[in-house]
């Protein structure tokens, strides 16, 4: 029964919804802090692990107007300059789509350490960004530590966003 639900178009429909929640809610855990030692500095990058697995996995579940649009709003609710955010994780998912059939190949180990390059990537950009534009460079102990928390704990999101595509359908 459950099974001629989820097959059918309400049940594909309601799948794509809940993927679409879930970028919802790592959107929502992007712009929110941690309240210990850098208070809220410190992020990790939890959009940076949806876009960089997405475009690996499902390149065409989230497009780049909308990746775009919520970069913009990372800005608006982060207070960094707008575009910053949205920008730059429009070049990451470009990037990252021009080495899926490479990155698909890889184990999880090889595709934790793309990451890491990847989040090293997007960290350095907007610290570089950011001390251009304040005309000097910034300290980088909090773009360091924001990398290397996404590095720690992008197994745990791997984790919850291969669930998620297992229940997507499947792709054409």
């Amino acid at each position: 029964m459950l099974s001629d639900i989820l097959d059918s178009k309400y049940g594909l429909a309601l799948r794509l919804v809940f993927a679409q929640s879930i970028t919802v809610l790592f959107f929502i855990f992007s712009v929110i802090s941690l309240s210990f030692y850098y208070g809220s500095f410190l992020r990790p990058e939890l959009f940076v692990m949806l876009i960089y697995y997405w475009a690996v996995f499902r390149p065409t579940l989230i497009t780049p107007v909308f990746v775009f649009i919520l970069g913009l709003l990372i800005d608006i609710f982060s207070g960094f300059p707008l575009g910053l955010s949205a920008f730059g994780l429009v070049l990451l998912q470009w990037l990252v789509q021009r080495q899926r059939l490479f990155l698909m190949g890889q184990s999880f180990l090889g595709l934790w350490i793309g990451f890491a390059v990847v989040v090293s990537g997007f960290v350095f950009y907007k610290w570089s960004v950011l001390s251009l534009l304040n005309f000097s460079l910034l300290p980088a102990d909090i773009p360091v530590l924001s990398a290397l928390v996404s590095i720690l704990v992008f197994p745990i999101f791997a984790l919850i966003l291969l669930g998620v595509h297992k229940i997507l359908p499947i792709s054409e």
